[in-house]
């Protein structure tokens, strides 16, 4: 590239540094974020490992092994109190899935009922059901409203 000079002619550009070529500081700056993230991470993860160690606190999953000592009411496969941790999450899993894809399959026979009674020629029926999609619609945000004014502090704090 080359620019005018005073005697009518052009000059080349003098050559310009690495370091003040945008894209080679932003590479330099987000590698220098992540390798003291990283760092942070190990410092931590150290922190951690001293602390449980001088308090004798066992960490990891070896818990799963140990003797449970509890029931669980509805079970897909077979439970009782003396199986270990590791199967009380596996019954849970499994309970939870079964929850979920029951609630998936009621949730969409709701909702092709009530689009279907949306196009019914009664009128009592169609506004009851476009009633009952706008409220579905706008309870989303109702209920994080609600659940958000649960979460928030109740009064000012002393002091």
């Amino acid at each position: 590239m080359r620019r005018p000079s005073g005697d009518g002619g052009t000059q080349a550009l003098p050559p310009v540094a690495v370091i003040n070529k945008p894209i080679v500081r932003s590479v330099i700056y987000q590698l220098v974020l992540v390798l003291a993230l990283l760092w942070l991470g190990y410092e931590f993860a150290l922190n951690a490992k001293a602390n449980l160690g001088a308090r004798n606190i066992a960490s990891g999953l070896g818990f799963l092994d140990n003797a449970a000592g509890f029931g669980i009411n509805l079970s897909l496969i077979s439970y009782d109190e003396t199986d270990t941790y590791g199967r009380v999450f596996v019954v849970g899993l499994l309970n939870t899935l079964l929850v979920s894809g029951i609630g998936i399959v009621l949730a969409t026979l709701l909702g092709f009922a009530v689009g279907i009674g949306r196009l019914s020629a009664n009128w009592r029926c169609s506004a009851r059901c476009r009633v009952r999609a706008r409220a579905s619609r706008s309870s989303a945000k109702s209920f994080s409203t609600i659940a958000a004014s649960w979460c928030r502090p109740c009064g000012r704090p002393k002091g």
